[in-house]
């Protein structure tokens, strides 16, 4: 039986190569397009009575692609109010006896695909001359989507929007000091939606806070907030 390999965060943030990461996606959405829907993705949300949170839940959520000879299963836990809000562990097991062959933290890799994954969504959907970027939800996922949509397309202005006064404000500096772009901080979800060519919503919002009205024709948007029971954004 082979050893298994055990990767921590700190040795996944040196190992993972963005450039490796928009490729793959790329390679993995295209082949799950093509395959059977025993190959289509699965989660299954839990929610957890926790008592710091009625948001708190945890997700089981296997993994396949055609000719890979193996597969993942990630449980990650999900707390909203203890940062970060995602834990747990990629579980890599061969196909061809169920062997554990590798043992991942999921945090960091999660966040990191997560945007790539917008990422590839917004260069293949969004319009080719797309120059503005609008985040709803100004908390690490937000900024890792800024930072990957900043890497494909050439935006000109970015704006901001969150229910969190300071934490717009510190998300507005951050992106000031690490890249060259206009920030500007919204009033509403709605201001911010009606001025962005593409929209990205990553929240814990449990009801609709946009509706069609709220934007533009041939906007672009991905939404990251609804991956469970009872949450929505659009």
């Amino acid at each position: 039986m082979p050893s298994t390999l055990l990767l921590t965060q700190t040795e996944i943030e040196m190992l993972l190569d963005d450039d490796e990461l928009l490729e793959q996606l790329k390679v993995g959405f295209a082949a799950l397009a093509k395959a059977g829907p025993e190959f289509r993705g699965r989660r299954f949300p839990v929610v957890l009575n926790a008592a710091d949170s009625d948001a708190a839940g945890m997700v089981l959520a296997p993994g396949l692609i055609p000719d890979i000879p193996a597969y993942t299963v990630k449980v990650n836990a999900k707390f909203p109010s203890q940062p970060p809000a995602i834990k747990g562990l990629v579980i890599l097991h061969s196909l061809h006896d169920g062997a554990i062959l590798a043992l991942l933290d999921s945090g960091y890799l999660t966040a990191r695909r997560t945007a790539a994954a917008g990422a590839v969504g917004a260069d293949t959907l969004a319009r080719s001359d797309s120059e503005t970027v609008s985040i709803i939800g100004c908390g690490v996922q937000g900024y890792a989507q800024l930072a990957w949509m900043l890497k494909i397309r050439p935006i000109k202005n970015v704006f901001l929007y969150d229910t969190v006064p300071g934490q717009v404000q510190a998300f507005a500096k951050k992106v000031r000091s690490e890249f060259d772009v206009p920030v500007e901080i919204c009033d509403s979800a709605k201001q911010a939606a009606g001025k962005g060519d593409i929209v990205v919503t990553a929240t814990w919002a449990r009801d609709p806070f946009l509706s069609c009205g709220d934007v533009r024709p041939g906007t672009h948007i991905t939404t990251l907030g609804p991956d469970g029971p009872g949450e929505a954004e659009v």
